[in-house]
């Protein structure tokens, strides 16, 4: 994973994400409230021993979280690459410590070879090794969600106040890594309610208030204890959007009976946490805003100004390997047979709380969370669901009885780690072959599917040989991240093909090629409507030649 993203470029929320934590404890100022800062704290611990600036002067701290990410990583007096891999080092860690408690807990249910089968199941997932190698949320909140499930588990088998403390530390770490794993709080109600009931548990009042009590005490010591008013923020008063700001705030501090100024300078507890908060509500509320305006979202060939609710599935089938697919297909007749056999007292019954709903319910619940939002932006999101396929895996694998099965499972393991491996580097852009792998990824998904402006490190060298060949070079690329941050640059596509210089090369990524809005209802470059491209660049950059 570390050797796979040394040849990729920062994609397009890395910028966004990484300066938070370390600008945060160097200055106090947080960029980017729109989630929790405990992941991005584990992203700075690197940079505490490089010492970058944290570029103390520079106002888009607090008003534009982008261009200061991208000052952040390129205009430092550390390096690039040592910001970049050093803080992606962190999130490799993260994912080596999910694998740890992958094996850990599978070796406590079913013993050492079922839990090495789950763990190298996980280890070698395409998607883990795309996403768990990137400075980005993604990974570190996976590995909470599957934490906060396992230690309610254990708490749930030995219902003490210790055990119930540390749930309610890892819950509340969980709920500090990205505001999305709220879901928690209804899963796990649930899960309580289907594994059966636990004797012994403290009272329910003295959960409760531990409970709170631990979870205020992480939520202040994640945001530092922070008190802040509206009118000290750069977006509030600064934003393109101020004037409408300023409306709906006039008509809040209607209903409070109060002004404006009063409201915008009382300070708030808490603050960014408050505004993220916020924030993701209103994206809830009102997903058409979230995006362009006029934005098409895309699935199989399709478009559609509204998403669609089977997203989800559908990136989970096109982007999981065969392997996965086969195991999460044996999984569903799996389950029922060990549900059957617990009713009947059979050898499911086991002793304590009945497993399966922690392993079934939180990834179906947080599953049926995502498909509820239209906002179909990446299979990333699903991140969280693949700890549970490996657990899900090695316990297939500890009902394998005989030599035979046993030795399909580990003909399927090897088939999974020989996809894995001949997809290196390109996990991000992974498809598996019943679709024709990522070649032909494009006629199904695109954005952080595809393209999430992680190849200008292959452009840079394709440019500089055409251009030693004499041709001019135009292109257009999604992502924060420019060419010219890298030390080359290229021309605008025209929109008139005859403009074209001859010999041309225009280099456009999957997310620009297909883009298609209200106001671009043929696509950003129609002429290249129906194109296939002559090449590609890396896995997300379609290369037209004339």
């Amino acid at each position: 994973m570390f050797a796979a993203q040394t040849r990729l470029s920062p994609v397009n929320d890395e910028p966004a994400n990484l300066p938070s934590g370390y600008v945060f404890m160097k200055t106090g100022r947080y960029v980017d409230a729109t989630h929790p800062p405990l992941v991005r704290y584990v992203m700075a611990v690197p940079l505490l021993f490089l010492d970058p600036s944290s570029l103390p002067d520079n106002d888009d701290a607090l008003r534009d979280w982008h261009p200061f990410g991208r000052a952040f990583i390129f205009d430092n007096d550390v390096s690039w690459k040592a910001i970049l891999w050093s803080s992606r080092a962190a999130v490799i860690a993260l994912s080596a410590a999910c694998l740890v408690l992958v094996f850990g807990w599978a070796r406590r249910l079913w013993g050492p070879w079922p839990a090495a089968f789950a763990t190298v199941f996980l280890a070698f997932e395409p998607t883990l090794m795309g996403h768990g190698s990137l400075a980005t949320l993604d990974m570190g909140s996976s590995l909470l969600f599957f934490a906060a499930v396992a230690s309610f588990w254990r708490y749930r088998r030995r219902p003490t106040t210790s055990t119930f403390v540390l749930f309610a530390l890892v819950l509340s770490a969980a709920l500090m890594s990205k505001f999305s794993l709220a879901v928690l709080l209804v899963a796990l109600p649930v899960t309580a309610l289907l594994s059966g009931r636990v004797k012994g548990a403290p009272r329910w009042y003295l959960r409760v208030l531990l409970g709170l009590m631990v979870f205020v005490a992480v939520t202040c010591a994640a945001y530092g204890f922070q008190s802040r008013s509206m009118a000290e923020d750069p977006q509030i008063v600064q934003h393109r959007k101020s004037a409408s700001i300023a409306r709906g705030i006039d008509r809040v501090a209607a209903e409070l009976g109060t002004d404006r100024d009063t409201l915008m300078n009382r300070p708030i507890p808490l603050y960014d946490l408050v505004k993220g908060a916020g924030l993701q509500l209103f994206h809830a509320a009102a997903q058409d805003l979230w995006e362009d305006a006029d934005f098409y979202q895309y699935l199989n060939g399709e478009y559609s100004r509204s998403g669609w609710r089977t997203y989800y599935l559908w990136t989970y089938i096109l982007k999981s390997s065969l392997p996965t697919l086969l195991l999460t297909t044996l999984l569903v007749p799996a389950l029922f047979v060990a549900g059957f056999r617990r009713r009947r007292g059979g050898n499911g019954a086991g002793q304590g709380p009945d497993l399966r709903p922690f392993l079934v319910v939180p990834p179906l619940v947080y599953l049926a969370a995502c498909s509820a939002a239209t906002i179909n932006i990446g299979h990333r999101y699903l991140l969280p669901l693949y700890p549970f396929v490996a657990m899900g895996a090695g316990w297939l694998f500890s009902l394998a009885s005989g030599k035979l099965p046993k030795a399909l499972l580990v003909g399927v393991l090897a088939w999974h780690v020989g996809v894995a491996g001949l997809a290196w580097p390109h996990y991000i852009a992974y498809f598996n072959e019943a679709v024709g792998g990522t070649p032909q990824g494009h006629h199904h998904l695109v954005d952080s599917n595809l393209d999430w402006g992680q190849d200008l490190l292959y452009l840079e060298g394709d440019v500089i040989a055409r251009r030693s060949a004499g041709a001019a070079v135009y292109g257009d690329l999604f992502g924060t991240v420019k060419p010219t941050d890298l030390g080359f640059d290229l021309e605008a596509i025209p929109q008139d093909p005859g403009t074209l210089a001859r010999p041309a090369t225009v280099y456009i990524s999957v997310n620009r090629w297909l883009l298609k809005s209200e106001r671009h209802p043929e696509g950003l470059y129609p002429w290249l409507e129906g194109r296939e491209p002559d090449r590609w660049v890396g896995s997300s950059i379609a290369v037209f030649d004339r």
